[in-house]
């Protein structure tokens, strides 16, 4: 089996232009929610995005930052689901 490349922030454009999709998933941190950058391949198989500046997994530490990264990835886009965790209660983050 051919091992899969990994996915770069810089290349999702044309990853989601060859039939791919990518989800944001949550994870908890410190003081609320980050949210992860996963690709998913016509084939269904998955991988996290790597950022292409750090060479890190790509994590959106706001709302506010993931909303952004949507609007210039999907331009014209008028909303986005923004996932929390199963059975999550709410937080206070100061």
């Amino acid at each position: 089996m051919k091992k899969q490349r990994p996915i770069t922030s810089d290349a999702v454009q044309g990853f989601l232009q060859d039939g791919g999709k990518i989800e944001y998933r949550p994870i908890e941190a410190s003081r609320g929610w980050h949210w992860e950058l996963w690709a998913i391949r016509p084939d269904g198989s998955e991988t996290i995005v790597i950022s292409s500046k750090t060479g890190d997994d790509r994590v959106f530490k706001s709302a506010d930052a993931l909303v952004n990264f949507h609007l210039r990835t999907f331009p014209g886009s008028e909303g986005v689901w923004v996932p929390i965790p199963k059975g999550a209660e709410s937080q206070d983050v100061k």
